[in-house]
């Protein structure tokens, strides 16, 4: 089984769509400093029954034409396959609710590191979730790496009635901040007492 620390559940395995990522986050533990991708090649069947996480390492919507990852969701439910979906775009993933099925868990990651205009991503992230709730769809927010308590608090406060579950983390990079997260995670855990919110250790 594929588990990542703090989810309620476990995938079977993963799927990377591309074979690597364009954002070149300066955050990213996997360190794809990258100019150019593909598409990675795989057999729908492999993942016949399962809970697949897509993606693990890369972006599964690198571009604003979102064709190519619909037909892999496509693909993938054709084998009764159930996702896990999580992409740094909220409002491309609005764009292919529809493509969804009520047993996926779709998400949106909120970095602290990637915020830009905060109120604008919010806004953002708000619109994904009321929608993905008409559609019946489950939700989770991925928040993380994340650097101050504040912000932490404003997504709890802002997102905690609205998304199925909010994940937390720390940065995971060479420039760990493990000393500074024991501080936002101690102030988290009393902050948040709901079982739908998983804050990650400093290990």
């Amino acid at each position: 089984m594929f588990k990542k620390q703090g989810f309620p559940f476990e995938a079977d395995t993963y799927l990377n769509i591309y074979s690597s990522c364009l954002i070149c986050c300066d955050f990213c533990k996997f360190n794809q400093n990258v100019s150019e991708t593909s598409r990675t090649k795989f057999n729908p069947k492999d993942f016949k029954d399962k809970r697949v996480l897509v993606s693990y390492s890369t972006e599964p919507l690198l571009f604003e034409d979102c064709s190519y990852t619909q037909k892999v969701i496509k693909s993938l439910h054709n084998q009764n396959a159930k996702l896990l979906f999580l992409s740094r775009f909220p409002k491309r993933v609005i764009k292919i609710l529809d493509d969804f099925s009520k047993d996926d868990i779709v998400g949106v990651s909120v970095s602290e590191y990637l915020c830009g205009d905060k109120k604008t991503l919010f806004d953002d992230v708000k619109e994904f979730l009321k929608l993905a709730k008409q559609k019946g769809l489950k939700t989770w927010l991925s928040c993380e790496p994340i650097k101050s308590f504040e912000f932490a608090k404003s997504c709890v406060d802002d997102f905690e009635n609205s998304a199925d579950f909010l994940r937390f983390g720390k940065l995971d990079t060479q420039e760990d901040n493990a000393k500074q997260w024991l501080d936002i995670k101690t102030k988290l855990e009393k902050y948040c007492k709901s079982e739908k919110i998983y804050i990650k250790n400093c290990i």
